[in-house]
């Protein structure tokens, strides 16, 4: 059941991003940034990233409590304007951590869905997107960024070694909203790839992220961060920047 909600997430997320890259060749349009400078929008990316979480909730806040494990996840980006852009990603992970509390003896395992809309802003332009011969390829690009998104969640909280039953009026999988802050850097070692290192912190709707809310502090919400290495592929053919004489 997992896997066809994770499948139809994904299908029903990258649609309208997809129905963008699709059609012939049409001639770059262009644009003007606030001090009148032509730029040109690139073709969309593809993202395929690994990621690993971290949990801060009712059974723990430190990293050494988490277990690390490996996630995938896959996405789009469109480049709006050089200090703009917006992602969308669906990935996988997994949360897993101790108690804090030795006595308590909590523990929990949880498999995540998670869909993202973001809207990323680069500390500084991205001049190769200036229309004119005197612009070059930035090859590094610092962002921060913050968007909205969805989880899918699954937890398996235990106790010692005896498994525990979800609390009251509690039913897994359930589906939390997010709210993802963070930032991090581009490097571009050519104009068709790019490799992004991405962190993010997580607000969530929820206190069972770790299916511990009443036994725990039902009175604030589960968070959590993920941190992320992708490599962003330019989709289409590649065309030649195009050249604007006297442009700034």
């Amino acid at each position: 059941m997992r896997l066809v909600l994770f499948t139809a997430f994904l299908a029903v997320g990258l649609l309208p991003f997809a129905a963008q890259a699709q059609g012939g060749y049409h001639a770059p349009r262009r644009f003007r940034d606030g001090q009148g400078r032509m730029y040109r929008r690139p073709s969309l990316r593809l993202v395929l990233s690994a990621n690993t979480a971290y949990y801060n909730g009712d059974l723990t806040n430190r990293w050494a409590d988490n277990t690390r494990q490996l996630g995938l996840g896959v996405g789009l980006v469109q480049t709006m304007s050089p200090r703009v852009s917006m992602a969308y990603e669906i990935s996988y992970f997994r949360l897993e951590a101790r108690d804090i509390f030795p006595a308590r003896n909590f523990a929990f395992t949880a498999t995540n869905a998670l869909t993202t809309v973001l809207l990323r802003y680069n500390l500084l332009p991205d001049r190769s997107l200036y229309i004119g011969q005197r612009y070059r390829r930035t090859p590094l690009l610092i962002f921060a960024e913050a968007g909205l998104g969805a989880l899918i969640n699954n937890p398996e909280a235990r106790q010692g070694i005896e498994r525990l039953a979800p609390e009251p009026r509690t039913f897994f999988p359930s589906q939390v909203g997010v709210l993802p802050v963070g930032g991090g850097l581009m490097l571009r070692p050519s104009g068709r790839l790019a490799f992004t290192l991405e962190g993010l912190y997580f607000f969530t709707t929820t206190d069972q992220l770790d299916g511990v809310s009443l036994r725990g502090n039902p009175d604030s919400n589960d968070q959590f961060a993920t941190g992320s290495l992708k490599m962003e592929i330019t989709l289409g053919r590649g065309r030649g920047k195009p050249l604007a004489h006297g442009a700034d």
